[in-house]
């Protein structure tokens, strides 16, 4: 085998190993790339907000009764089981600690709500009416995010206070009670809420709470005494822009 017949073997080997390499290189191009996964921010919750809701008072309950000077009971004509509507304007900030699937959220938040919550009556001798003035609130929220970080669930639990008017007139034999007041009630609050991301500042709200302002005792100018024992349940939606 000569010389000149080795060298055109080594070569044509040589122009086929790389063709192959080449070839090789070629299909490596092909074939998808995975990306690295972004890091999810965790400010995406975290800051200022301010938003408005609109909101219905339902489930209403206080028990009227009438009282002498002395405490002694004369009468429980009925209850007041106020229902309406509320619309209000809040505002709040909250601090976000982002998890492997989840952010844990929490913060405070002011309201200030007016409305049609009402409720009246007119029997067994006595008239009895409530209705709701202002209602201011102090709520802290905590939750947590879904996997997306777009949707937060939450618990809520805070102070209000809220202004009444509240009337009571009638009579049981001779004893006789008449009161018509304006009266401020602090209560506490609880519920539960979500809130969805419809863009990077703005959100929507859903939320369930409810409200239960103690027990306040009323006295007309003849020192007959009724109790004020408002609480109502308020479901409401809303909308948050996040600074």
């Amino acid at each position: 085998m000569s010389v000149d017949f080795k060298i055109k073997q080594a070569g044509a080997a040589l122009f086929m190993l790389v063709g192959f390499a080449g070839a090789a290189n070629a299909g490596s191009l092909d074939t998808p790339q995975v990306d690295p996964q972004p890091m999810v921010s965790s400010s995406g919750w975290e800051g200022y907000y301010a938003g408005a809701r609109l909101g219905f008072g339902f489930a209403g309950d206080d028990e009227v009764g009438h009282r002498s000077a002395a405490g002694l009971l004369i009468a429980s004509p009925g209850t007041l089981a106020m229902d309406g509507g509320l619309y209000g304007l809040r505002m709040g900030w909250r601090r976000e600690k982002a998890y492997r699937n989840t952010s844990v959220v929490f913060g405070g938040e002011l309201s200030y709500e007016r409305g049609n919550l009402e409720d009246s009556f007119d029997k067994n001798g006595y008239e009895a009416s409530s209705k709701l003035d202002n209602l201011w609130g102090m709520r802290f929220k905590v939750g947590g995010t879904t996997p997306s970080r777009e949707t937060l669930f939450y618990g809520i639990l805070g102070y209000a206070r809220a202004e009444f008017d509240y009337e009571v007139a009638g009579a049981t034999g001779a004893e006789v009670i008449d009161l018509d007041t304006n009266t401020d009630l602090g209560g506490y609050i609880v519920g539960l809420g979500v809130e969805h991301k419809l863009s990077d500042p703005l959100s929507v709200t859903a939320e369930w709470e409810f409200m239960e302002f103690g027990s306040t005792k009323l006295t007309d100018s003849a020192g007959a005494v009724t109790s004020a024992t408002p609480k109502f349940q308020n479901f409401s939606i809303g909308l948050n822009y996040s600074f």
